[in-house]
């Protein structure tokens, strides 16, 4: 099996890396180091599965928990908004990660499917970005292809129109998805 490194970044001093089950040992952070100041590595036989960090504190309490599952086929587009209610003052804006994710919400890493999105209510699409450097779509166009599994649309509001932006995506195969802001 090909062997792969596996980087967490923590502000804890300690972390567990789980594959499988499988523990790799705590490590702590090296903080003499400029790339070992706030990550942890760990170098392991690649298999699909489920990657486990738990992250302990000074006490050796563990405090927190990250689970990442191997992805399957796309199936789904997902919508979380950063705020689901913004001002009508024509200037409140709301950014929504888009994210291509398989039949049990993993997200998909390597997709890279075309969305297309329509606004309805009290507002419009400002942007769409996908973080690729290499995509020459404008950020005002109403497409964008997902980098790495996502984007972020950002809405704007419609000045002195409450009520609701509704957010809708589209893409070949996918099943579709909207999202409502409330506009107040």
């Amino acid at each position: 099996m090909k062997e792969i490194p596996v980087m967490c970044y923590t502000n804890y001093p300690e972390v567990e890396l789980f594959v499988n089950g499988k523990s790799y040992c705590k490590k702590a952070k090296d903080s003499s180091g400029l790339y070992t100041r706030y990550r942890i590595e760990w170098n392991v036989a690649y298999e699909p599965g489920e990657i486990k960090a738990i992250a302990y504190d000074s006490l050796g309490k563990a405090v927190e928990e990250c689970v990442i599952k191997t992805a399957g086929k796309p199936y789904a587009i997902r919508f979380s908004a950063d705020r689901e209610e913004i001002a009508a003052d024509g200037r409140d804006l709301s950014y929504i990660t888009a994210e291509v994710v398989d039949k049990d919400g993993n997200v998909c890493p390597h997709a890279s499917s075309m969305l297309y999105f329509s606004v309805e209510g009290s507002g419009e699409l400002k942007a769409l970005c996908n973080g690729d450097p290499t995509d020459y779509v404008p950020f005002t166009a109403p497409y964008m292809r997902v980098y790495n599994g996502k984007l972020v649309a950002t809405i704007i509001s419609e000045r002195g129109k409450t009520g609701t932006i509704t957010l809708k995506a589209v893409s070949e195969n996918l099943k579709e998805t909207f999202i409502n802001i409330k506009t107040k």
